[in-house]
């Protein structure tokens, strides 16, 4: 887990310290009684359980349906607090610290392998009668719940999921546990340390509370917790998470700090298309905050986790509410081609995204890295948006320009296609139109090479096909120019790490599906290209379909349009 390196680098960090304080710290950096920190932590809310073998400190507030909350690695169920505050009026909440935590501390089998913690969450559950639940978890917490909501589908009503660290702790595993020289925590462990892991997580460090690098460090010092937590480190596995979140099949609610560097914001992208076959997802991207979201604005995202439950629940057969089936945002929203950077080059870097309402102006724009900057029109057939177009930056060029942490895998115009048709089956789906939503998964999404000129990128090409094989053909028409090539270095500055490409709207998928348009419709870049809804169309667009408005969403945009 990358929470593993943030302790490498602290303990890199400690090199600075001198002979003398080390000396100190060992002597005065003891353990610190349960009883003395359940006297301090334990306020009258807080109650104790024995689930096979294992004490559990837990607190069981307010009345209504249940809500399970599951903490963070490092993390304790006081962290919950602003959620508690936002949902204990109408819903009963429950939390509880996992073993190797808060006031629980550690488990006397020493296994703390995900099996483990999962068979005591079920237990956990089980002793307190708890039939029904929602499950919400963070980071670690994340994880148990995907793997809880798995095994028990019948018992979770709904998921919350709060920058899970699944599929990080899937992509680390294979460098191992913690290295030996790491136990050196159980004997020495600074205050700074928890403030460094704190404050890493924060989006604006300068928002950490002493009082909360206080509490953690604390908590860390009980008896026996320090080895306990470096054995739990050392013992996890995500195991197959993939496969985990593709079945699940209850309402989520996706949320996820933008500047997370924990569990990378990127990731997100990858959770969407994951869970194309749930009900129905709610995603809610947090702009300035990280992976310690809950412990920066807990409130916040407490208020947004509480209108989100007292929404009714968004079934099969029942068309989603506004804004529930977001892998990507709407065709004119100004977040659609700034998500599609994002997933395309795997990067949690937001660019400002230029919405042009003049397709001339569109064809001569450059996006440029620094500033961050990209483009978007989208091509209409009467009021249906049937295309949106993205100008945007290679993966390659962004590490060049802002270090190798800021982009990851660089993806092809066609990969971004198959999640938008994966939109439309699920869409269909929840509107209970299966025919339409078996002919639309079977759209075969051509393998389309990007052009390497721009001449080419701009001529007119049928956005779908009927093939001879008699399915329907999508095509996901693009420009890329590898940044990592050596012809990089005598081309000039502007043309450099383009990525762009033309993407056939969900709308457009549920047209074809569904019988309201036929294959076979050219797309143009020419000056006459219908770039703004034309009233006089009967309605057609997502927003007919949905019910939704008309897909505009607040985000850092501008429209251009050619001066007169």
């Amino acid at each position: 887990m990358r929470i593993g390196r943030l302790i490498g680098r602290g303990l890199a960090a400690l090199s600075v310290i001198g002979l003398v304080a080390l000396i100190v710290a060992l002597w005065t950096q003891q353990d610190i009684p349960a009883a003395e920190l359940e006297a301090r932590y334990a306020g009258p809310p807080s109650k104790f359980i024995v689930v096979d073998g294992v004490r559990f400190h837990y607190r069981d507030e307010g009345s209504g349906p249940v809500v399970l909350l599951l903490h963070a690695n490092f993390s304790n169920l006081l962290d919950w607090e602003p959620w508690v505050v936002a949902l204990q009026d109408r819903y009963r909440v429950v939390r509880f610290d996992m073993t190797s935590h808060g006031l629980t501390g550690p488990d006397q089998t020493g296994d703390y392998a995900l099996a483990r913690t999962l068979k005591l969450t079920e237990d956990f559950i089980d002793a307190l009668g708890l039939e029904k639940l929602t499950l919400a978890g963070t980071s670690l917490g994340g994880t148990v719940a995907i793997h809880y909501t798995a095994a028990h589908p019948e018992r979770v009503e709904r998921l919350v999921l709060l920058s899970p660290g699944s599929l990080e702790g899937k992509e680390k595993r294979a460098r191992g546990g913690v290295p030996k020289a790491g136990y050196v925590l159980k004997y020495l462990l600074p205050r700074a340390l928890p403030r460094f892991m704190l404050s890493s997580g924060f989006g604006d460090p300068a928002k950490l509370p002493d009082s909360l690098v206080d509490r953690w460090y604390d908590l860390w010092l009980r008896d026996g917790q320090r080895e306990a937590q470096l054995d739990r480190l050392s013992q996890y596995k995500a195991g197959d998470i993939e496969g985990l979140i593709r079945s699940l099949r209850v309402p989520v609610l996706l949320m996820w700090g933008e500047l997370n560097t924990t569990a990378e914001f990127s990731q997100s992208a990858t959770f969407l298309e994951l869970l194309s076959e749930a009900p129905s997802v709610k995603f809610i991207p947090y702009p300035g905050l990280g992976h310690m979201a809950l412990q920066e604005d807990g409130a916040r995202l407490g208020r947004d986790v509480r209108a989100w439950l007292d929404a009714p629940l968004t079934l099969e057969g029942t068309p989603p509410s506004s804004g529930e089936r977001v892998a990507s945002p709407l065709p004119a929203s100004a977040l659609f081609c700034v998500g599609m950077q994002r997933r395309m080059a795997s990067t949690a870097l937001t660019g400002a995204n230029h919405i042009f309402d003049d397709m001339a102006e569109f064809r001569h724009s450059k996006p440029s890295v620094r500033p961050f900057e990209i483009f978007q029109v989208v091509t209409y057939d009467g009021m249906r948006p049937i295309r949106v177009s993205c100008k945007m930056k290679t993966a390659a060029h962004l590490r060049a320009v802002y270090g190798a942490q800021a982009a990851g895998t660089q993806r092809g115009c066609p990969d971004l296609t198959r999640a938008l048709q994966a939109e439309a089956v699920v869409l269909l789906r929840g509107l209970n139109q299966a025919a339409a939503a078996a002919k639309a998964a079977e759209f075969v999404v051509d393998a389309d090479e990007p052009f390497v000129t721009g001449g080419a990128y701009l001529k007119a090409y049928p956005l779908s096909h009927a093939g001879p094989d008699g399915r329907v053909h999508l095509r996901s028409v693009g420009l890329f120019q590898d940044y990592d090539s050596w012809v990089t270095t005598l081309l000039p500055e502007f043309l450099q790490g383009q990525s762009y490409c033309h993407w056939p709207t969900v709308e457009y998928l549920v047209a074809l599906a569904t019988g309201a348009m036929a294959p076979g419709t050219i797309v143009t870049t020419k000056d006459d290209a219908v770039v703004a809804p034309v009233a006089s169309e009967s309605a057609g667009s997502r927003d007919a379909v949905t019910g939704d408005g008309t897909g505009a969403a607040a985000g850092s945009s501008t429209r251009i349009r050619a001066a007169a």
